[in-house]
Parts: C-alpha cells; sequence; structure tokens
C-alpha cells in the first residue's frame, strides 16, 4: 500500500490517499529521470556504494551462517 500525504497547514490536519499504478509508476520515471541527470562521478560512488553495500551483506550472512551450528538452522 503506497499512500501519499498531503497537509493543511492551516487546519492541522492530515489525510492519506492511494495512488493509482500510473502515478506510482509516474513518479519512479520521475525519480528515474533526476537520477540520470546526476554527474558521471556521482553515479559511479552510487554504484560502488552499493556494490560494497551488498557484497557486504552477503559476506556478513555467509559468516553468521557459518558460526550457528547446522541444527539450529534447521528448527524453525
Amino acid at each position: 500500500m503506497t499512500t501519499a500525504k498531503s497537509t493543511h497547514q492551516d487546519e492541522g490536519v492530515v489525510e492519506a490517499r492511494r495512488l493509482t499504478a500510473p502515478q506510482i509508476f509516474d513518479a519512479a520515471a520521475a525519480n528515474a529521470r533526476e537520477e540520470l541527470r546526476r554527474s558521471d562521478r556521482k553515479q559511479a560512488f552510487s554504484g560502488i556504494a552499493g556494490g560494497l553495500t551488498i557484497g557486504l551483506t552477503a559476506l556478513g550472512v555467509a559468516t553468521v551462517r557459518s558460526m550457528v551450528p547446522n541444527e539450529a538452522r534447521h528448527h524453525r
């Protein structure tokens, strides 16, 4: 469920409404276009940071799984 919030400052009321699929797509496309306007350096840094995050997450999961006994992993 995706919602957008609009505020009425004079009344102090916040109301939420559901977005339609085309509205969600348009928002995602606008965000993507904005990201593509960034410099090559910023895009490269973002890619490196994302890759490191994914890689370190996988390494962390593998490390924890190697430390937990097999019996504990199979009893859920």
